[in-house]
């Protein structure tokens, strides 16, 4: 069991992500992770679980290790249904790897710390928390 360490609590929303992994340091550090010749930078789908205006977790089906750095691009659109409007572009942030556990075979819990996240994503996040915590204290 591990030991929830957050300073804030995420709030549970399934939506796709791509992490995105500078070719150069997946070079360097033999990441598993398939990618076509000559592109600058792996790409990896993946499946958001939670989120929080300081991070989120992700279901990833590959291991990717504790301290890199990469992108993220988050679909809105689940977020926004909640909050009303429209995003027609993903959120986009830069995130370093915390936290990297194996849940079955092919699958690996990763915990994403924002290291830059545009005013527009917090905002954002923000809003979809601010919603969800109402709904939850109405039931």
């Amino acid at each position: 069991m591990t030991i929830n360490t957050r300073i804030e609590q995420r709030e549970p929303v399934p939506s796709s992500v791509q992490l995105v992994i500078n070719d150069s340091v997946a070079k360097i550090i033999k990441l598993n992770v398939p990618h076509g010749k000559g592109d600058n930078a792996v790409v990896v789908t993946a499946n958001l679980v939670d989120i929080n205006t300081l991070g989120c977790g992700v279901d990833a089906p590959y291991l990717i290790p504790v301290g890199l750095e990469l992108d993220i691009k988050v679909d809105a659109a689940p977020l926004l249904k909640e909050t009303g409007g429209e995003h027609k572009e993903p959120l986009i942030a830069s995130c370093k790897v915390v936290s990297c556990n194996m849940k079955t075979a092919g699958c690996y819990r990763l915990g994403l710390f924002f290291t830059t996240i545009p005013e527009s994503g917090k905002a954002l996040i923000g809003n979809f928390i601010k919603v969800r915590e109402r709904r939850n204290n109405t039931s």
